[in-house]
């Protein structure tokens, strides 16, 4: 019967072994692992977030950390656009800005669920995407390229279809940053940005909720309209009244990072852990891969956190019973995923050939080939042209048309001279489309990123072997 399990396991509990479920810390197999482990034997950790390593290493280091662990963990990973985003030798697929070109959005559903199959092959359970914020402050795009795009429709649409797809492949989706970070001028690595109520787009989240998504995560963003005082991360009018009261979402709440600066620069450590949890989180994030920084996490921030909730239950600031209803929620999802009978993940020899499988080149290479776009079409196709890219010291051909590769904004300079000095320039961009607004007002092929697959798709389209399909996923500029 569901719900069995937990019961038991709850009723063993002690406070501490509850505390430490509601933790995540980043499992790096470079760090020391003697740490880490002691670490996750002192504070009974429950989550491990996945930040480095060859999937060779990954899966038996994950194995190694669930048979140290008296109950199965949950691991989570930031695999946005794939595997790649984290781990070695893996694929990457394009970015969400890339995506936000394709018209052909069944494309999404399905990549949505090779992430999950690709999820699932290296021990992850939850994948921290997609990224459903909205790029609605075009000249300040700090979500960028992990954006859909500007359209909140659109960012819904896609956003809902990945996360079917994810969650058909058994992997849970995560939405964030509700209530949307793409509004705002600050990075929250770095600083606490303020979002207003212009450019406030629930919408996608909604949407998220409607697709079914198991957890969301929350950005740490100071919304006057929702809460005058408190940011999102640590609002309990945002995560628990608009959140789970009116909408009635009751997947995983999960924080972004605690240790970012949008907080750590507002907040003493302490504080942060306590209001997080009273927000209405149900695992509070500490994340990293720099070693300075994993070390400062393990050694530091969650020996903090640990006792700055145990001392608040033991004050009465929070109650037990919250930590229970909590504890409750991540046990039923570990339950749900069968990890109370099997928490362990296969290492077969053929791993990597799973991971690089025809299907999933074959679809990587479909989605960059769906998203190219042309601007101002008027000298394709072409033929017998010179090319030169331009993060490359190469040489101007002399051909009679001039192909000129950027991937960078500091390019644009040298971009300029050439088009002044060259009749006929076609612009192969491999960058964010909004650098669009800085270029000369030539035929341009935009790819999005720079990588094998994109430069093979912009180049059918320059020699016609195809037309370019995508769309700006911006508004025109």
């Amino acid at each position: 019967m569901r719900g069995e399990w937990v019961e038991k396991i709850l009723n063993e509990m002690t406070l501490q072994e509850k505390i430490g479920q509601l933790l995540i810390v980043p499992a790096c197999p470079q760090f020391d692992p003697e740490v880490l482990f002691e670490v996750m034997e002192t504070y009974h950790i429950g989550t491990v977030l996945i930040k480095q390593g060859h999937p060779l290493a990954q899966v038996p280091f994950l194995n190694t950390l669930q048979n140290r662990s008296k109950l199965p963990l949950l691991c989570v990973a930031d695999a946005e656009w794939g595997l790649g985003m984290r781990m070695e030798k893996t694929l990457s697929f394009p970015k969400n800005l890339t995506l936000g070109a394709i018209q052909n959005e069944a494309l999404l559903f399905e990549l949505g669920k090779m992430l999950g199959e690709q999820c699932k092959l290296v021990g992850i359970h939850l994948n921290f995407a997609p990224v459903v914020d909205v790029n609605n402050h075009p000249h300040h795009p700090i979500i960028g390229m992990r954006s859909f795009g500007d359209d909140e429709d659109a960012v819904s649409r896609k956003g809902a279809l990945v996360i079917r797809g994810m969650q058909e492949a058994g992997i849970l989706a995560c939405a964030k940053h509700f209530p949307g970070h793409g509004g705002v001028e600050i990075d929250s690595h770095h600083g606490l940005p303020t979002l207003s109520s212009s450019r406030i787009a629930l919408k996608p989240f909604k949407e998220a909720l409607t697709a079914g998504v198991r957890s969301l995560m929350s950005g740490h963003l100071f919304v006057p309209k929702l809460d005058g005082e408190h940011p999102a991360s640590l609002s309990y009018p945002m995560m628990t009244t608009l959140l789970k009261e009116e909408w009635g979402f009751e997947g995983l709440c999960i924080t972004d990072a605690l240790n970012m600066k949008a907080l750590s620069e507002n907040y003493g450590a302490e504080e942060i852990a306590e209001k997080a949890l009273l927000a209405g989180h149900d695992l509070l994030l500490y994340g990293a891969h720099l070693y300075n920084d994993v070390e400062a996490i393990l050694k530091k921030l969650i020996p903090v956190a640990f006792r700055a909730i145990e001392t608040a239950v033991k004050e009465g600031r929070i109650s037990e019973k919250l930590i229970d209803e909590h504890v409750y929620k991540i046990l039923l999802v570990k339950e749900g995923l069968g990890l109370h009978q099997n928490r362990y993940t296969p290492l077969p020899e053929d791993l990597m050939e799973r991971l690089h499988s025809e299907a999933a080149c074959h679809l990587r290479d479909t989605l960059f080939q769906e998203a190219v776009t042309v601007v101002n079409g008027t000298l394709l196709p072409a033929q017998e042209t010179g090319y030169v890219k331009l993060w490359e010291e190469k040489s101007i051909p002399s051909h009679e048309t001039l192909v000129v590769a950027l991937n960078h904004s500091d390019q644009i300079p040298c971009l300029q001279e050439i088009c002044r000095e060259h009749p006929r320039v076609i612009v192969a961009l491999f960058a964010s489309p909004y650098l669009l607004r800085e270029l000369p007002p030539v035929t341009t092929v935009v790819g999005y990123e720079w990588c094998e697959a994109a430069e093979k798709a912009v180049w059918d389209v320059i020699e016609g072997k195809a037309k370019g399909k995508g769309e700006l996923p911006i508004a025109p500029l």
